[in-house]
């Protein structure tokens, strides 16, 4: 019963925080989290900004509240775009993981010898069904540079449940399955790598 109320009462503050103004006057980050790769391509690698899905191109931070609908939290939202967030943690990890000897964005002329072309499904605040729950769909694709030969594509998803969590627990689950994504992205994007490949 304690729980139960618990979940009501942190279902409706995180639904009194939706929609209303404009101005984000609390913006929040991810901490990408330094893991190491088992295995060194010792080649590059370029991470292209991600494609977003209707409504995901803001800074704000997107919550679902009815099936279609998104809107956002009052005065809350990230330090950029969702789609430069993902892209900026992605290469930080990747870069501090040893899996390429450079690791680069598309804002780089520098040519690389591999690029992630990456399509950001969902990033938001799920409320649809009583209970909020983080969501990250992510579909990523690893190309060859030289000839755009796609290499493996890596659908990604993560949903967890937020019950009873204030906005920092949120944004530390969004860190936490990201962290995780992005470990599974090092293993498949790993095997796929001649250089990697036992």
């Amino acid at each position: 019963m304690i729980r139960h109320l618990t979940a009501i009462a942190g279902l409706l503050l995180l639904t009194a925080c939706v929609g209303g103004g404009n101005s984000a006057a609390q913006r929040y980050s991810l901490t990408p989290q330094g893991s190491a790769s088992s295995c060194t391509a010792g080649s590059s690698l370029k991470v292209l900004e991600p494609s977003p899905a209707p409504g995901l191109d803001t800074a704000r931070m997107v919550v679902v509240d009815a099936p279609h609908h998104r809107t956002h939290y009052r005065g809350v939202g990230w330090t950029t775009t969702a789609p430069r967030l993902v892209q900026y943690y992605l290469a930080d990890s990747l870069d501090r993981s040893g899996l390429f000897a450079h690791v680069m964005t598309d804002d780089s002329v520098i040519p690389s010898d591999y690029q992630l072309e990456l399509e950001l499904q969902e990033f938001q605040v799920d409320l649809t069904t009583g209970t909020p729950r983080v969501m990250i769909r992510l579909d990523a694709t690893l190309l060859r540079s030289s000839n755009y030969q796609p290499l493996r594509t890596m659908p990604l998803q993560r949903e967890v449940s937020a019950a009873g969590q204030d906005l920092q627990g949120i944004v530390a689950i969004f860190n936490e399955q990201m962290h995780s994504i992005t470990q599974e992205l090092f293993d498949r994007m790993g095997s796929a790598i001649p250089a990697c490949r036992r």
